[in-house]
Parts: C-alpha cells; structure tokens; sequence
C-alpha cells in the first residue's frame, strides 16, 4: 500500500489581491520503483561502499549471494547495511581489486522498504579502483566574472564547492558550485570581471575525486576571450580536399560537424570534417575525389563553428575560385627584369622554380621573387643577360 498524505493551500493571493479559499486535499504515494545504484565508492583495494537511490531492506542488503563482482573477485565475503544510511551497503572482498581498472558489480533480489516491496531483477553497475590524481582539462570564461572548469573525472561535490581551494592571486571566488548533472563540471564565480583578452592565473588545491584522490596543486592559465572565430584563410590542397584556417582554436564538436561547412554550384556538405590534432585552429574538409575541379568560383558557408569559450562565429561565405590563374598583363621594369601580375594567389613553391618559366632565347630566369596579395600575386624575374631594345621576346609559363 502507499502512504497517504494531505495538502493544505492557504493565504495564497492572485495578482488582483484576491485570497485563495483555504483548500484541503488527500493523495496517496505509491512507489513501484526498484532500488538503483546511485553511486560506488572504492574505499580501499577490497572493500567498497554501494549507495542506492534509496533505503534497503536490511535482509536482501547483508546476503552476499546478491552481489557478485566481474574480474574473478566474485562475492564478497562481507554485506552490510548501514546502522544509520539505510541507502549504504557496505562490502568486503577477499580478493584486491587492481588499481585502475573497470570492474563490474552485479546485484540481484534486493528490495526497498516499500509497501509491497519493488525488487532489483538485475543490476550491472561498472567502476574502478581509481588511485589517479584528478586533473584540470579546461578552464571557459564564460561571462566576465564567472569560469566553468572541466576535470578529468567527478570531484567530491563537498571538497568541490569550498572557494578556498581556488584562487587568482589572492583572490578567491564568491561561489564554487558543482554541476548536479555532471560532477567533473564546477562553475566559479567572482565579484570582479576579467579583462578581455588579459591572461589569469587560476591556482587549484585540495580538490579530491570521488575516491579521495586529490589534485595536484596547480595553477592554470585563461584568458576571458568575449570574440567569435574568424576565418583567416581557405586553402585548396586538392581537387577534394580544402584546409579551414581560424584566428584561434576551435571546439570539436562544432568544428568536426560537416553540416556546419555548405559549398554551392552543387556540391553541398562536405563528407568528413577533421580538427587538427596539433594546430586546433585548422579544419581539414574532405569533398568526393575531384569535386573541387570544377573550374568555377564557389562559395563557401561556414556557421555555428565556437571556439573554446563557446562563443558562436558569424556565418561567412568565402569564395574559393577552382578555376586555373590567370596571367593578366606582364611588363619589363628594367633591362633584365620582368614582371607578372596574375589573377589568385599562387603556390609559391611551383611559381619559384626557375623551370616554370622561360624566355624564348634567354632561357629561365637567373633568380625570382614571388609576392601573394589577398586575390592576385606578383613575380618577378631576374636574367642574367640584358634584354636587347627594340626585340620581341616570347614569354612562356608553366
């Protein structure tokens, strides 16, 4: 049976100052929930502490023949309920778990303390004996006065939430609240805002995990960056593959996301989206083989992409020209000098190669020089003999 309550409203007004009639109602509880594992906690190489959602009844929780632990450890030698947590189990093992490594815990036929009691079928619940240092993977600014750190694992939520533990100089936060949906999250926040773009040293100290573990006291660099990524440049490696160069590094999930990245004239969505594993800032877009050999001038979209404070960059549309450069004029500037102007931006390697040009009976230039600007290039080429006046020459590049 479920226990019966009774609810009294009264004293409450609407926004017109009209009181609620005092009103009184019964309901009834009924819990036909079985018990789950809320959490395990490795208090020693053989023993470990099981906490449920709620209370156990005490005849099911102290039977070892209702656990049963993976790795060839088995069933404990030891069950017992909590004289004062009724949502604790105690157990102890015979066998040493080794550090590190996952293990899997099953338990069957425990009951609540409900009214008929709900029982557990099955549970497989996975931890670890983990005896490694928790560590510090990312510091956001996301306001001006508030940081959200990342962790490498869940910290103990009590140690976690004291703001002595975390400093800027010697300044210490108002607040420091754990994440109750994901405990390797702590949001600060300070009185004083960060200056944009100015560096901060964070210090962290006895901060634990959930198995007692305790950091490593550290102190950790952030800036509070309030800009969007931008787009510095687009290079065409291939006829399938494009190389995203941003002012800064991205966030993954955006970066690697192919639908974020929309090319016209039909091509659309590339296939793979790639970060840069050593320069975070690159994103290496991956088209059909021969897809970007279509001698056309495309546009690019790129949207939604964040960098690592989370702030969203404005869609861009970037023109990426397929079609082949242009010689567009080409004059002498001295005896022995000649310059070319072309249409894009050209590699500079293949348009330094002497071999690529060449003057019909002087032959390849002696040295060149080679200048990229936003949407043309200049070469310029040197030889070694003088140019005759009042000659035609035929200019040839490869």
């Amino acid at each position: 049976m479920g226990a019966n309550y009774q609810i009294t409203t009264q004293n409450i007004k609407d926004l017109a100052n009209n009181f609620l009639t005092t009103n009184t109602l019964n309901f009834t509880f009924q819990d036909n929930s079985a018990p789950e594992i809320s959490q395990i906690k490795v208090i020693s190489s053989n023993a470990i502490d099981v906490f449920f959602n709620e209370n156990i009844a005490i005849n099911q929780a102290q039977n070892t023949a209702n656990y049963s632990l993976s790795g060839g450890v088995g069933q404990p030698i030891g069950a017992v309920r909590d004289a004062a947590q009724h949502n604790l189990v105690h157990l102890l093992f015979d066998k040493n778990l080794a550090e590190n490594t996952n293990y899997t815990l099953t338990i069957n036929n425990l009951q609540d303390l409900a009214t008929p009691a709900n029982t557990i079928s099955t549970i497989n619940y996975i931890f670890q004996y983990d005896t490694r240092r928790p560590t510090l993977d990312q510091i956001i600014a996301t306001s001006p006065n508030v940081l959200k750190l990342y962790f490498s694992e869940p910290l103990d939520p009590l140690i976690a939430q004291i703001v002595n533990n975390y400093s800027i100089s010697t300044i210490f936060p108002n607040s420091a609240i754990p994440d109750p949906n994901n405990p390797r999250i702590v949001t600060l926040s300070f009185s004083s805002p960060f200056q944009k773009n100015i560096t901060y040293g964070l210090r962290l100290t006895n901060l634990k995990d959930l198995n007692n573990n305790t950091i490593t006291t550290t102190t950790r660099n952030f800036t509070y960056d309030p800009d969007p990524p931008t787009v510095l440049q687009v290079k065409y490696l291939n006829t399938s593959e494009l190389e995203i160069i941003f002012n800064e590094n991205v966030e993954p999930a955006t970066a690697e996301n192919r639908f974020f990245y929309q090319m016209n004239n039909g091509i659309g969505n590339p296939l793979s989206a790639i970060r840069n594993a050593y320069f975070p800032n690159q994103v290496l877009l991956g088209f059909a083989t021969g897809t970007l050999n279509n001698n056309l001038s495309n546009i690019l979209t790129i949207s939604q992409i964040q960098d690592l404070a989370l702030n969203r960059m404005l869609t861009a549309n970037l023109n990426l020209d397929t079609r082949p450069p242009a010689l567009a004029q080409f004059f002498p500037t001295s005896k022995r000098h000649v310059e070319l102007y072309f249409s894009k931006p050209l590699n500079l390697a293949l348009a330094s190669t002497n071999s690529n040009h060449a003057i019909l009976g002087l032959g390849n230039p002696q040295f060149i020089s080679v200048e990229n600007h936003f949407t043309s290039a200049r070469v310029i080429l040197t030889y070694s003999t003088d140019f005759q006046y009042n000659t035609n020459y035929t200019l040839q590049v490869s």
